[in-house]
């Protein structure tokens, strides 16, 4: 499976170094929505943002890839 913004259904992930997509893209510069992980709310936004993103090619659905 490849793992990208296009493929992926976020899992919001918390860390030190800021908030990302994916657990799975933490060492993915494109996989990081902000580089402090608060506040959550922004965070969200910006995910939800690049889901609704006009641009983007939402012609297969996203993949799930839990990491649990």
């Amino acid at each position: 499976m490849q793992l990208t913004l296009d493929s992926l259904w976020p899992e919001p992930t918390l860390t030190a170094d800021g908030a990302w997509r994916h657990p799975v893209g933490i060492a993915d510069p494109a996989m990081q929505v902000a580089s402090t992980p608060l506040p959550l709310v922004t965070v969200l936004a910006v995910i939800r943002a690049t889901l609704d993103d006009p641009e983007r090619d939402r012609g297969a659905a996203l993949d799930a890839f839990r990491c649990t």
